[in-house]
Formats: C-alpha cells, sequence, structure tokens
C-alpha cells in the first residue's frame, strides 16, 4: 500500500554526510548529500559562464560544509571568505572533491546542466531566475 502525504512528509531522515579528513585545517569535518533546492543552486553555480563562476569553489565548499547531522555550518556569506583566503584553498577542494563524489555529480551532468541553461549572452541565468 502507498504512503500518504503525512507518512512521508512528517518522516524525518537521516542526511547522508560523509567525514572528511582535513589535515590543512587541522582537523576533519562533515560534507552532506545535499538537499534538491542546495542541488539546484549547485548546479545553477556549476553552469554559470562554462564551468566554475568566480569563487564558484567557495561557494559550493558553504553549500557541503556540515555537522554530523547534515545541518549547514557556514552561510552564503561565508563564500567570500573562502574565496580570499588562500589558506583555505586546499581544504575547499579536499571537501569538494569528496562532496562530488558523495552527490554524484559526474562531467555529463555538469555539460547538460550547462546545456539547458537559459541563454542570455553572457553564461548566467535569466535576471528574476532563483537562487535558492
Amino acid at each position: 500500500m502507498p504512503l500518504t502525504r503525512e507518512q512521508i512528509v512528517g518522516k524525518k531522515l537521516p542526511v547522508p554526510v560523509k567525514a572528511v579528513e582535513n589535515t590543512t585545517l587541522g582537523a576533519g569535518l562533515y560534507v552532506r548529500k545535499l538537499p534538491p533546492r542546495d542541488r539546484n543552486l549547485w548546479d545553477k553555480i556549476i553552469g554559470e559562464n562554462d564551468g566554475l563562476p568566480l569563487n564558484g569553489d567557495a561557494r559550493l565548499f558553504v553549500l557541503l560544509a556540515c555537522d554530523e547531522h547534515g545541518n549547514r555550518i557556514f552561510t552564503d556569506g561565508d563564500a567570500n571568505y573562502f574565496g580570499d583566503e588562500a589558506g583555505h584553498a586546499d581544504a575547499v577542494r579536499i571537501a569538494l572533491d569528496v562532496g562530488i563524489e558523495l552527490n554524484r555529480v559526474t562531467k555529463a551532468m555538469v555539460d547538460s546542466t550547462k546545456k539547458n541553461l537559459p541563454e542570455t549572452g553572457n553564461g548566467s541565468p535569466p535576471s528574476g531566475s532563483p537562487t535558492t
């Protein structure tokens, strides 16, 4: 018998997370499988300007970094800090590599996302497009 809406919506499922050993930070951190809304934002960030846009790595990092329960630990605004800090570059890259694997992002998916974005002439989604 199929589940009802109440059975589905009321059921809190665990967020898949993966511990990342990160010697650059001197400690580990967790990265998470993204919920659909953040996954759509990930696709948008990757699709900008035919690949990662300015500060794209840092923007993706703040979406991925989480606590052991899958709750984000950084805000979107923290991406500016990580984008400007050369000392954190390796930590960001290590977390991104694990996040890409955890979220099963493939080159074909990136290419598909870029192909399906509306054209504006500058590689960006049309103005007024939702960001989250």
